[in-house]
């Protein structure tokens, strides 16, 4: 029994390592710095304006050179976001779009042999309510690189990374310009993918100039 126990143990820490070489998150951003150049990420609002329009889009920017495509997942109360993201998300809301159909989604997409990385980003109650464990597999199987959680602070991120770790998500940290040095560093510890820095002190999408907030966060994070 202990002989199996091992065996196994052994098997998943193979499929483990495997999987973190392929992970496509950190082989795009291997090649990207190799290369000495920058990432662009893109976001899109999953189902707006339907869910075969969104199809085309992420077509469209990895056949243009996105690196990591970001997929908004529909929120009743996106509460980080500005009004462009919020008025996608509703009008996706109103087409019928949940959790459930972004990993449908995902599945079309990867289905067109799109390779880029992608990543969801959603607030946790869609994902809890879907339940960790269940999201992770089923995001995985369809191909999900990455995960961005805006409402779910550092401290409680543990139930989600352990849900994801074993399939090789990525639950990426945020942090702000006002984040402490503390949080930086404990984010930066814990981090897989990348750290995702919130620019300014405004909601997304919101188009006033805050350059010097981007300057400050970014010198005090790396």
């Amino acid at each position: 029994m202990l002989k199996c126990i091992a065996q196994l143990e052994k098997k998943k820490m193979k499929n483990k390592e495997r999987n973190k070489i392929n992970n496509r998150i950190d082989q795009r951003l291997k090649t990207i710095r190799e290369a000495d150049k920058k990432a662009l990420a893109l976001y899109i609002t999953a189902g707006f304006p339907d869910i075969q329009t969104s199809l085309s889009i992420v077509k469209a920017v990895s056949q243009a050179g996105a690196d990591i495509i970001e997929i908004g997942v529909p929120f009743s109360d996106p509460l980080a976001d500005g009004p462009s993201i919020q008025q996608s998300s509703f009008h996706a809301i109103r087409q019928g779009v949940t959790l459930h159909k972004c990993i449908d989604f995902l599945k079309q997409i990867r289905s067109n042999d799109i390779d880029t990385p992608i990543i969801f980003m959603g607030y946790f109650n869609p994902f809890l309510q879907y339940g960790l464990k269940a999201f992770a597999k089923d995001a995985s199987d369809a191909g999900l690189d990455g995960l961005i959680v805006p409402d779910l602070p550092s401290e409680e991120t543990k139930p989600l990374n352990d849900a994801c770790e074993p399939y090789d998500i990525d639950v990426i940290p945020l942090l702000a310009p006002t984040s402490t040095d503390t949080r930086i560093k404990a984010a930066c510890a814990n981090a897989k993918g990348f750290v995702y820095c919130i620019s300014c002190l405004l909601y997304t999408s919101d188009a006033a100039d805050e350059r010097s907030s981007v300057d400050l966060g970014g010198r005090r994070i790396i």
